[in-house]
């Protein structure tokens, strides 16, 4: 992720590591870990890990409002 990518998963509650393995960690208590990878050399690798933050944290709220 770019660092403006970054920022805003942090700022959205995300915690973001690096694996082993180069990739990226996001994690956020209560969700499932989404891992990408950590080049911006495809700007859709980006947008989609952004794309799974919020559908995840939607889910999740959404989850919380019903139970």
């Amino acid at each position: 992720l770019g660092d403006v990518y970054k920022r805003q998963a942090q700022a959205e509650g995300w915690h973001v590591e690096r694996t082993g393995g180069g990739h990226l960690k996001l994690t956020k208590p209560g969700l499932p870990p989404i891992y990408t990878g950590s080049t911006s050399s495809d700007h859709r690798a980006t947008r989609s890990a952004l794309a799974r933050m919020r559908r995840e944290t939607r889910f999740a709220d959404e989850c919380d409002h019903d139970g």
